[in-house]
Protein backbone atom coordinates (compact mmCIF):
# COMPACT_ATOMS: atom_id res chain seq x y z
CA UNK A 1 0.00 0.00 0.00
CA UNK A 2 0.81 3.51 -0.53
CA UNK A 3 0.57 6.33 2.18
CA UNK A 4 0.33 9.97 1.67
CA UNK A 5 3.29 11.27 3.90
CA UNK A 6 1.71 13.11 7.00
CA UNK A 7 4.58 16.02 7.04
CA UNK A 8 6.42 17.74 4.53
CA UNK A 9 10.07 19.20 5.31
CA UNK A 10 8.94 22.12 6.47
CA UNK A 11 6.92 20.47 8.78
CA UNK A 12 9.70 18.10 10.06
CA UNK A 13 12.39 20.53 10.32
CA UNK A 14 9.72 22.51 12.78
CA UNK A 15 9.70 19.15 14.45
CA UNK A 16 13.30 18.70 15.35
CA UNK A 17 13.88 22.28 16.67
CA UNK A 18 10.79 22.03 19.01
CA UNK A 19 12.17 18.93 20.48
CA UNK A 20 15.69 20.87 20.69
CA UNK A 21 13.80 23.65 22.31
CA UNK A 22 12.78 23.38 26.14
CA UNK A 23 9.95 21.65 26.98
CA UNK A 24 6.81 23.01 28.05
CA UNK A 25 6.37 24.00 31.65
CA UNK A 26 5.99 21.88 34.12
CA UNK A 27 7.57 18.86 31.82
CA UNK A 28 11.42 17.67 32.28
CA UNK A 29 11.71 16.56 28.65
CA UNK A 30 9.33 16.52 25.58
CA UNK A 31 7.84 13.46 24.51
CA UNK A 32 6.58 11.69 21.82
CA UNK A 33 3.12 12.54 22.36
CA UNK A 34 3.54 16.32 23.68
CA UNK A 35 5.30 16.86 20.45
CA UNK A 36 2.67 15.55 18.21
CA UNK A 37 -0.01 17.28 19.80
CA UNK A 38 2.39 20.95 19.72
CA UNK A 39 2.74 20.19 15.94
CA UNK A 40 -0.93 20.09 15.62
CA UNK A 41 -1.92 23.19 17.88
CA UNK A 42 0.70 25.36 16.04
CA UNK A 43 -0.77 24.24 12.66
CA UNK A 44 2.51 22.75 11.32
CA UNK A 45 0.69 19.84 9.77
CA UNK A 46 -2.19 19.65 7.61
CA UNK A 47 -4.07 17.23 9.68
CA UNK A 48 -6.04 17.31 12.76
CA UNK A 49 -3.83 15.17 14.19
CA UNK A 50 -0.63 12.94 13.65
CA UNK A 51 0.72 10.06 15.99
CA UNK A 52 3.00 9.58 18.50
CA UNK A 53 4.75 6.36 16.06
CA UNK A 54 5.04 9.12 13.16
CA UNK A 55 6.60 11.78 14.98
CA UNK A 56 9.50 8.67 16.60
CA UNK A 57 9.97 7.80 13.04
CA UNK A 58 11.13 10.82 11.99
CA UNK A 59 13.08 11.82 14.80
CA UNK A 60 14.79 8.56 14.69
CA UNK A 61 16.05 9.72 11.41
CA UNK A 62 18.15 12.40 12.68
CA UNK A 63 21.19 11.71 14.98
CA UNK A 64 21.01 15.34 16.50
CA UNK A 65 17.67 13.81 18.05
CA UNK A 66 18.94 11.21 18.98
CA UNK A 67 19.28 11.88 22.49
CA UNK A 68 15.75 12.67 23.35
Amino acid sequence: REYDPKMDGNAEAHLIKLACSEPPEGHARWTLHLLADELVTLDEIDFESISHETVRQRLKKRPQTASL
